[in-house]
């Protein structure tokens, strides 16, 4: 067995019993609470039709809850689903994925993959192992049709952040077809396309119709609130940015300096990606449609990490492109920026392990030896 396969699974190893380990110490939050009660208590058409109005999401997360219930699945248990996915991501990751060692073995293991996206069983927990399966046939997406549409569909049934990648894709994907249509006049060279295309297309309309919300729900976006207020829309926009930060090297704690430091590095990424590169479009509309989608319409820490997801993803859809001497230097930058968040992780582990987010397991514990009924 070759000694990088080893590596690998020492890897995969690593990362699941620890996952695992922080897992069972985890007390999930309300949300996560709340998926697992809508897809126990509510009808397949319920789910579909109405509440996922009230969510703001597509089915598929509630969808797989209920299946697992269905089946006999512990709600103890809730945060090995999501294990599962993230530890499947890092098999892709591993063995399917051509980068450099070093970036395999750091990236499992940073805050955002590691805790928020997998030790926390929400739906964001499926996007990984779909964006590598995608980054994986993507230069084969011609001759793999079918998968190629199968797996944007899958990705847009996740979440709004998601759906909103595979419909960039799409975008791009539908608009070199009509291209390679019109430059050789050959229509049926591309019926398989244009029908997998069409068939998306609806599915998107489906989806739409899932999620949009109906008139009792208050839909409030943070560009409507920096708008209507009175305060200036420059520090708005300035801490907007912060936010962008946190999802790299950032955390909102420290003080101006880091957030200049941050700043640079972030510009400095970025110019190495995108000087001379032929697909920079592609990236910055995959990254940038997902950054100012998250920032100008709800910012949350389990957002934010969707950002960092997003440029790692449309950076290796790029990666051939990029000089190679910028290669080598962007490379550096990302070890850093991952021993920065491996840090986080160790910061935000160890208080998980170590103390109770709240009294419910305790007050649960405590009824049940005093054995109150109702």
């Amino acid at each position: 067995m070759k000694k990088e396969v080893i590596l690998n699974l020492v890897i995969l190893v690593v990362f699941i019993a620890l996952s695992i380990f922080v897992g069972a110490n985890h007390e999930p939050w309300s949300d996560e609470a709340q998926s697992w009660l809508i897809a126990r208590d509510a009808t397949v058409g319920e789910i579909l039709c109405t509440i996922e109005r009230y969510e703001g999401t597509p089915p598929l997360w509630h969808l797989l809850l209920k299946v697992l219930i269905n089946l006999g699945y512990k709600y103890e248990y809730l945060y090995l689903i999501s294990v599962f996915f993230s530890s499947l991501g890092v098999v892709l990751l591993l063995f399917k994925l051509k980068l450099p060692n070093v970036i395999k073995i750091l990236l499992p293991f940073t805050y955002f993959f590691l805790y928020e996206y997998t030790v926390k069983a929400r739906s964001y927990c499926l996007i990984f192992p779909l964006l590598v399966l995608i980054a994986i046939i993507y230069k084969d997406r011609k001759e793999k049709v079918i998968l190629y549409n199968f797996l944007l569909a899958i990705l847009a049934s996740i979440s709004l952040h998601s759906a909103l990648i595979s419909g960039i894709l799409y975008l791009f994907e539908v608009y070199e077809i009509f291209i390679s249509i019109i430059k050789e006049s050959k229509v049926k060279k591309y019926i398989k396309s244009l029908i997998c295309s069409g068939i998306l297309g609806i599915f998107y309309g489906l989806i739409l119709f899932c999620i949009i919300p109906t008139e009792d729900v208050l839909v409030s976006a943070t560009i409507t609130s920096i708008l209507s207020s009175e305060g200036n829309i420059f520090l708005h926009f300035v801490w907007l940015f912060i936010n962008l930060l946190e999802a790299f090297t950032l955390n909102t704690d420290m003080a101006f300096f880091h957030f200049i430091i941050s700043s640079i590095y972030f510009v400095i990424m970025m110019f190495l990606i995108l000087r001379k590169n032929k697909k920079k479009i592609l990236f910055l509309s995959i990254f940038l449609g997902e950054v100012l989608f998250i920032l100008l319409i709800r910012v949350t820490n389990h957002h934010i990490g969707l950002m960092l997801y997003t440029f790692l993803f449309a950076l290796y859809l790029v990666k051939d492109e990029i000089i190679e001497k910028n290669k080598k230097l962007l490379c550096i930058m990302l070890i850093v920026m991952f021993v920065i968040q491996i840090l986080w992780s160790v910061i935000t582990i160890i208080p998980e392990i170590k103390y109770n987010y709240s009294a419910a397991q305790d007050v649960s514990q405590y009824l049940k030896e005093k054995d109150y009924k109702n």
